[in-house]
């Protein structure tokens, strides 16, 4: 069987949400069980191997899982509103995506990012959810989105990059916010604070080299 794959930790994932969310309480196991074999059955062609081809091969599969889930998660993104320390849908099915295979999930959401420069609720509402889920590991992947939205126009895209810039505080980031110009003002003072702080830290943490 699959124990243990990535595939297999999210549909368990899920399987544990459902339960949770549904709050499920039964004398014996048995449904559970029944949810749990089935989960089995689904990923039972993937290889229980650490081999790379086999670690390859279950990222590919992820993958195409995630693709298929493309329309649902835009869906999400276009309904859900994003409030400052609260959750949300879209935040949480990111979420156990993230637990299930990370670096597959970030590159998901990259292509998602790619294919919707023109819907700017896509654009931000994945830039707030990993800011949200302080996901930063994958500044690779996340900094050309924040560059991107940065030079945005649209208050809401410069804002999100903002808030993912507070998340992952490379130097790359630093600059790329020291490089804009903003024409909102109270932008402008979000953008100064966090040059502010992102100095103090950056250079705080280069002393500590020497």
């Amino acid at each position: 069987m699959g124990t243990g794959t990535s595939e297999y930790d999210y549909f368990r994932s899920l399987v544990n949400a459902y339960i949770e969310q549904n709050a499920w309480r039964f004398s014996s196991d048995w449904n559970t069980n029944i949810l749990y074999c089935l989960l089995n059955v689904a990923t039972a062609d993937i290889p229980e191997s650490t081999s790379q081809p086999n670690i390859n091969l279950q990222n590919r599969k992820f993958l195409d899982f995630l693709r298929t889930k493309e329309a649902y998660f835009v869906t999400l993104l276009h309904r859900c509103d994003f409030e400052d320390g609260m959750s949300n849908d879209a935040i949480e099915f990111v979420r156990q995506n993230m637990h299930a295979n990370e670096s597959v999930t970030c590159n998901w959401l990259n292509e998602i990012y790619g294919r919707y420069q023109n819907d700017r609720q896509v654009l931000c509402g994945i830039l707030r959810t990993v800011s949200f889920l302080h996901v930063r590991n994958y500044d690779a992947t996340f900094t050309p989105m924040i560059i991107a939205s940065l030079k945005d126009s649209s208050e809401e895209c410069q804002e999100a990059a903002l808030m993912l810039v507070e998340t992952i505080r490379s130097k790359e980031c630093l600059t790329a916010v020291r490089n804009t110009h903003f024409d909102s003002l109270w932008i402008k003072d979000y953008a100064d604070n966090i040059v502010r702080e992102l100095t103090e830290e950056l250079e705080s943490d280069a002393d500590k080299k020497n």
